[in-house]
């Protein structure tokens, strides 16, 4: 990203002043660019994020969305419900 070494250190001042700004529309990042994976790490380990919608609760006021893992969750509920469908097809009146 072209900083210095220890610029991102835990203690960094840079940290202090570092912030994100979400406009009414929300914010698209892309984890390809070396920013945008920086601002996606600093907001998952957020206190106002919630990184999942499990996790969204009351104290949250943003959500961050994964939008591969959430269709991977999406996926594996769907085969459990088709699972469960062709358990039950295969049950007698008995």
């Amino acid at each position: 990203m072209g900083y210095e070494e220890g610029r991102l250190a835990k203690t960094s001042p840079f940290w202090t002043t570092f912030c994100v700004r979400v406009g009414a529309r929300g914010l698209i990042l892309n984890d390809e660019y070396p920013h945008d994976r920086l601002i996606i790490k600093f907001l998952s380990n957020h206190k106002r994020v919630a990184t999942t919608l499990d996790k969204l609760t009351a104290n949250k006021d943003y959500l961050l969305i994964n939008q591969q893992a959430e269709a991977e969750e999406k996926n594996r509920i769907n085969k459990i419900r088709r699972d469960a469908i062709k358990e039950f097809d295969k049950l007698t009146l008995d």
